[in-house]
């Protein structure tokens, strides 16, 4: 007896979602962008991720908790990136990639908004770098991470088991800042 009027004030709420609020894939560049890309790489068999980090450039601070490094992309040459990779104490890593002198930096206030108090940087993190990869293991929760040059691959693992990966698939893109071009033939006044 409950099942069917349950039934029926859960159809109302799902009827009740306003469609047009929401923006679809082909309202989106970013979107149609990021889309376009995955199927030019499924369909090519000579697809490479546009992305590698430039070995030479990766800097490790003193206190070994956080490095950065140069991102080279062939989509965009002429935009430089950077990979900020930290460790902190709880065993997490915090892995950020933005552009260098970008317009204005992406997510730099994040975590002043998400998180309760700013996660300490680790003390007892030790970086490993090879030819190919760089990586980290914390010892104490087992969590391992590595990033591979190229293609760009970073795999967070836990007692040797990858948990997460970015760009496994190699379809990552970076959307760059993109300039919103000038009206033409109208003026604007602001009063």
């Amino acid at each position: 007896m409950w099942l069917p009027l349950a039934l029926l004030l859960l159809a109302t709420d799902v009827l009740a979602v306003k469609r047009h609020d929401f923006k679809t894939c082909d309202q989106s560049g970013f979107c149609k962008r990021g889309r376009s890309l995955a199927s030019r790489a499924k369909t090519a068999s000579t697809w490479k991720s546009p992305y590698s980090i430039d070995a030479s450039s990766i800097a490790i601070t003193a206190k070994k908790s956080r490095f950065t490094a140069s991102v080279i992309s062939s989509i965009y040459p002429e935009i430089k990136f950077e990979l900020d990779v930290r460790a902190h104490e709880d065993g997490t890593f915090r892995v950020r990639m933005d552009e260098v002198d970008g317009l204005r930096k992406r997510y730099d206030e994040t975590a002043k908004w998400a998180l309760i108090q700013e996660p300490l940087l680790s003390e007892t993190i030790s970086w490993k770098q090879t030819k190919k990869d760089i990586k980290a293991l914390n010892s104490k929760t087992g969590v391992e991470l590595r990033v591979q040059f190229a293609p760009l691959r970073v795999a967070l693992a836990r007692n040797g088991k990858e948990e997460v990966v970015l760009n496994d698939s190699r379809i990552y893109q970076a959307q760059k800042n993109l300039q919103r071009p000038p009206l033409s033939g109208m003026a604007l006044s602001l009063k």
